[in-house]
């Protein structure tokens, strides 16, 4: 394609497992922002200014039933989920070395880390996890899930204050707070995806 002037980064796989397909975000830079702030003047509303010391990315997209049902196969070969999508292996995903640590493990155990069958989006067929029906469609899971694939892939699930500075985009910082990432306006910026969120 045509160089723009921009550089476009793609993260590719450090290791046996490979990614699962993911589009990242620019690189939010460390610095503070209003969190909770709805628009107007500084302190109108219930906000807390927040610093975050570090630069991250994150996913501009949900995770698919296909991302999803794809990290299922690769830890249903390992031996570390069940066909029934529940956990094995309490020293893999209990351990603190894991990027995301599963604590409670007498509970999430007998938990399956996502709705399988005919009429769910990934159903168990014989031998391995495949899609039923809406591959592109955000996997409906849960914080065991979430928190499951996260791990697998080394990675790290978004706090609240992680999610919020993203989402606020690369103006909101100290003297210029906005109610979304383009500006104060929900106008036509808002339909035409120019300022995505993430």
């Amino acid at each position: 394609g045509e160089f723009s002037g921009k550089m476009r980064v793609r993260i590719t796989a450090s290791d046996r497992k490979g990614l699962p397909g993911l589009e990242w975000s620019k690189e939010i830079p460390p610095g503070g922002f209003l969190m909770g702030q709805d628009g107007g003047a500084e302190g109108s509303g219930p906000s807390a200014h927040i610093n975050v010391d570090y630069s991250y990315w994150i996913s501009k997209y949900k995770i698919t039933n296909q991302q999803f049902c794809d990290f299922l196969n690769l830890a249903k070969a390992a031996d570390l989920i069940s066909s029934e999508g529940k956990l094995l292996n309490r020293e893999f995903w209990g351990s603190n070395r894991r990027t995301c640590y599963l604590p409670d493990w007498d509970y999430i155990k007998n938990q399956s880390v996502v709705g399988l069958g005919d009429s769910q989006a990934i159903r168990w067929n014989v031998n391995r996890f495949e899609i039923n029906n809406k591959a592109n469609h955000a996997v409906l899971t849960n914080i065991i899930g979430a928190a499951a694939f996260a791990s697998w892939y080394n990675f790290f699930l978004p706090t609240e204050v992680l999610w919020e500075k993203a989402a606020r985009g690369e103006y909101d910082d100290a003297g210029e707070h906005r109610r979304y990432a383009w500006g104060n306006d929900l106008s036509s910026n808002f339909w035409a995806r120019e300022k995505p969120v993430g």
